[in-house]
């Protein structure tokens, strides 16, 4: 079955865990949320995650300064990640355990280079300048690199899980003040 969040065409109650990577973001949350909600089991669950970068180990900081020297947008990090917060203030999940874990890449120079180079800034430099970049994110490298090791590029896994709140959706109707009412 293919289908929009925003539209599941299934019976009430049909799955126990709904599991979104990366993609919570892209949906419109107030009409997907309610359609999750209906779709879970009591005591069902949404699982989302993100994997972000982490820029609190000091040479991914000099990195993302020296990239921003060139691009002033470069490593801003827009994961969508803060579509979780929406998951958080939830009426249809009230109940939401948060949990991040950290993950390492080893990164060789030649990698750092390559990750640099397919930086969408590249394209924007001219060969001097390029050429100019790489040198200085190479000498960040040697400088930040133990001798015969691997730099690790650190990341954060952030995971919640919300468990589903049927109440919001057998509650009753009730009609704003503003509404127009048209007895029959």
């Amino acid at each position: 079955m293919i289908a929009r969040p925003e539209a599941i065409p299934t019976d009430p109650f049909q799955f126990e865990v709904v599991f979104i990577h990366q993609g919570l973001h892209t949906l419109d949350l107030g009409l997907a949320l309610p359609q999750v909600a209906r779709a879970l089991r009591p005591g069902g669950c949404l699982s989302a995650s993100y994997l972000v970068r982490d820029d609190t180990v000091p040479w991914v900081r000099r990195l993302a300064a020296l990239l921003r020297r060139f691009d002033p947008m470069a490593m801003r990090g827009a994961y969508g990640h803060g579509s979780l917060d929406e998951l958080r203030n939830s009426r249809y999940f009230t109940e939401v355990e948060q949990r991040a874990f950290r993950v390492w890449q080893k990164v060789t120079r030649d990698d750092l280079l390559g990750l640099v180079t397919s930086q969408p800034l590249a394209a924007n430099l001219d060969q001097g300048q390029l050429r100019h970049l790489l040198g200085q994110v190479g000498e960040l490298y040697d400088g930040a690199v133990r001798p015969g090791e691997s730099l690790r590029l650190p990341f954060q896994m952030l995971c919640q899980r919300a468990w589903v709140n049927h109440d919001e959706l057998t509650g009753p109707v009730r009609m704003p003040d503003n509404a127009l009412a048209i007895p029959l």
